[in-house]
């Protein structure tokens, strides 16, 4: 999953790489400005695939194969008319939502010309999601040939639709929340011009790359814990739940600190301007630094979706995230007007998230089912 989510954010950091070398830092801002909106629409259709998968992992734990190839057609209908729908709003939107979140007038028809072309995969990038979500879990099974699917034979099935976005909604809202707040984060930095804006792309770059680590080890402990859980094999969740927070510290861990310690010949690879090589350390030192906090909710709030609490776990990262960000940035960082100040609003949100998704953990008690 993990390797999935880097592959689609690797487009994004290719072109990053590229413009950053090869032409101005502006072009690079262009590309930049665009990276919250594109990790929005990673998320999204990342976060709707966790309802195929769960909704496939559920059948494999009740024996209840048969009704897996309906669940397969349903999600492949369902990523196709979904697709079609954003490719077409997204057309639409993008200069008003490029516009909405102050992009310079200087790169504002480059930034639009970039997301029009991305919004053109988005058919392609729902179906590779919900692809990936089956085949993951059905490898469970360790035979996909007993899931016989034809794509002439895609159907919708109002049962499968409604159990995959029961599940895939919240997931999604979960993960979207993150970018949604981030946007209103990079109109922000949007404010301090070019090299700012090129700096921050750069570094957001390796904060996707980390951060779909620690949300891969999230949607496992989603998979696995519903399996388990619709097993009746309880006394499994709680290893679950261990073994992934474990695997996900140490993964991110491994993954972030080399970043820190080597960051300016890390954002070297992405641009030989040094106030762009500055800001870009900047945002490492406020933001990456602290993102293995972001385990110790990410995984609880798996175990909770995958017993069925998938509500809790979105409100809570909502009003962790989204609505504390945008406070913050309506009220110290408005006062405050410095790129350090706004970044600091990234761990501190990341604090208050462990608060409430922890408070819910206790609350719903899914450990004492174990």
């Amino acid at each position: 999953m993990a390797l999935s989510s880097m592959l689609q954010q690797l487009f994004n950091a290719a072109d990053t790489a590229i413009v950053g070398l090869f032409d101005t830092s502006s072009s690079l801002a262009a590309v930049g400005t665009n990276g919250k909106i594109i990790a929005l629409i990673v998320a999204l259709s990342s976060g709707l695939s966790v309802g195929v998968n769960v909704l496939v992992a559920q059948q494999i734990g009740q024996h209840k194969e048969q009704n897996i190839v309906p669940i397969i057609r349903t999600a492949m209908s369902l990523a196709v008319m979904i697709g079609v729908a954003g490719l077409i709003i997204g057309q639409c939107i993008s200069a008003p939502l490029l516009g909405l979140i102050k992009t310079p007038s200087d790169i504002l028809d480059s930034s639009v010309l970039y997301l029009r072309i991305y919004f053109v995969s988005y058919p392609f990038l729902l179906l590779y999601d919900f692809g990936s979500a089956i085949l993951i879990i059905c490898r469970l099974k360790k035979d996909t040939s007993s899931f016989p699917f034809a794509l002439h034979k895609c159907d919708l099935y109002s049962g499968s639709v409604s159990a995959i976005l029961k599940v895939g909604i919240p997931s999604a809202i979960q993960g979207a929340v993150f970018c949604f707040a981030n946007i209103f984060v990079q109109a922000s930095v949007n404010s301090f011009g070019s090299s700012s804006i090129a700096g921050s792309t750069i570094a957001m770059n390796f904060e996707y790359f980390t951060y779909y680590v620690i949300t891969a080890f999230g949607q496992t402990a989603t998979t696995f814990t519903s399996q388990n859980y619709s097993a009746g094999q309880l006394r499994r969740c709680r290893k679950i739940l261990r073994i992934c927070l474990v695997f996900s510290i140490v993964s991110s861990l491994i993954l972030i600190e080399p970043l820190v310690i080597f960051r300016n010949f890390f954002v070297g690879f992405f641009s030989a301007d040094q106030t762009v090589i500055q800001n870009a350390c900047l945002r490492i030192l406020c933001i990456l630094f602290f993102e293995p906090l972001c385990n110790l909710y990410e995984i609880p709030a798996g175990v909770l979706r995958g017993t069925g609490h998938s509500l809790y776990p979105a409100v809570a990262t909502i009003i962790g995230t989204c609505c504390f960000r945008i406070v913050w940035i309506c009220t110290v960082f408005r006062h405050y007007h410095q790129l350090n100040i706004l970044y600091y609003a990234f761990p501190i949100s990341w604090v208050l998230t462990i608060i409430l998704i922890t408070i819910g953990f206790i609350a719903k008690k899914p450990d004492k089912t174990f």
